[in-house]
């Protein structure tokens, strides 16, 4: 063992892993945090009410937004807004979606929704667009790769002032491993080979501190970052820079297994490339 990490063990045992994953979850919020938006829906009373997230992408140049289709479902009875560079923008996109079985989205493992976005709406959204080059593929389950979930849980997100459409947003990290079953991969259908699942107990690492986990409703459309192996022995000596990816796209969570479940970016970005010509 390194005698820097020995000597730094003497003193904390605790620290010097700690620091690392600081690090590592820290790079993954700042490279991807401006790329995932809120979503609000007009409710009945006209008041905008947050139900999810959103990615934005830049695919080959076009501006992308990427959410879930249960998400995207609501603009069929109400309108949809995105959290802009400041204030709520309409979402006026032609979108594909994947089909619901029967009519029924609890079935569809899929469960994305693509558009691109319209210059009117680039204008009003601000920076922050996620770039191809940040998209990956997840490390497989053992590898011992941390991973990130970012989006805006329904209960941390209320509107703070409804006569100028603006929000108080409030986005949340959950960080955590990999957790896969049989019977996950059986559920989520084809073998789980398009999902990933990433632990989510009562108990969780939300912006770095152990502490009970939020409602995940919210969560639904958002990012899901592999953050790499801050546990390796030179990222615990901090000569590893962090090179965090997205490759997810938050779902649901399945409370009896215990998990947040996503579905791969590089699962999704081939069909949406193919339906949107790019």
């Amino acid at each position: 063992m390194n005698l820097s990490l020995l000597l730094a063990l003497a003193k904390d045992p605790r620290t010097p892993l700690r620091r690392s994953i600081h690090a590592h979850v820290d790079a993954a919020k700042a490279a991807f945090s401006a790329g995932v938006r809120s979503v609000y829906q007009a409710s009945p009373s006209g008041d905008p009410e947050q139900i999810g997230s959103c990615l934005l992408l830049d695919i080959r140049g076009e501006k992308i937004l990427l959410t879930a289709a249960h998400v995207c479902d609501h603009n069929k009875t109400a309108s949809l807004y995105i959290v802009g560079a400041e204030e709520l923008v309409l979402l006026d996109a032609d979108f594909i979606i994947t089909e619901a079985p029967k009519g029924d989205r609890l079935r569809d493992r899929g469960d994305f929704a693509a558009a691109r976005i319209s210059p009117e709406m680039i204008a009003k959204l601000g920076d922050g667009y996620i770039r191809e080059d940040q998209i990956g593929s997840p490390a497989p389950i053992g590898a011992k790769h941390l991973f990130t979930a970012l989006g805006y849980p329904n209960d941390t997100n209320a509107v703070v002032d409804e006569e100028n459409l603006r929000v108080g947003v409030a986005l949340q990290s959950h960080s955590a491993t990999r957790k896969e079953t049989p019977k996950m991969r059986r559920k989520a259908g084809h073998g789980g080979a398009a999902h990933i699942f990433i632990s989510y107990g009562s108990r969780s690492r939300i912006d770095g501190r152990k502490t009970a986990s939020l409602a995940a409703n919210g969560f639904s459309g958002g990012a899901v970052i592999d953050d790499g192996r801050p546990g390796d022995l030179q990222a615990v000596l901090g000569n590893v820079t962090p090179d965090p990816k997205l490759v997810g796209l938050i779902i649901e969570r399945w409370g009896e297994q215990g998990v947040l479940v996503a579905v791969r970016l590089d699962a999704i970005l081939p069909i949406v490339k193919a339906k949107l010509g790019l």
